[in-house]
C-alpha cells in the first residue's frame, strides 16, 4: 500500500484504478490511496490497469 508522497509511483508502473468521475476534458477520474489520477479513454464504472505517464505532486496522469 503506497501512502507517503508522489515518489511512490514511478513512471511506468502499473496501477489498477476504479474510474469514480470525469475530469472538465472528458478523461477519467480514479483513486488510489490518497492519490487522485486522470486517465483518459475511460468511463465511469470502469477498473482499468493503467501506465502512470507523469506523477508530480499536483497532477497524476496514466494510460490505460
Amino acid at each position: 500500500m503506497k501512502t507517503d508522497n508522489t515518489l511512490n509511483y514511478k513512471k511506468g508502473e502499473m496501477i489498477t484504478v476504479d474510474i469514480i468521475d470525469f475530469g472538465e476534458n472528458g478523461e477519467g477520474i480514479g483513486k488510489t490511496d490518497a492519490f487522485t489520477w486522470f486517465i483518459k479513454d475511460t468511463v465511469i464504472g470502469d477498473k482499468v490497469m493503467a501506465k502512470v505517464m507523469k506523477n508530480e505532486e499536483k497532477l497524476r496522469i496514466c494510460k490505460a
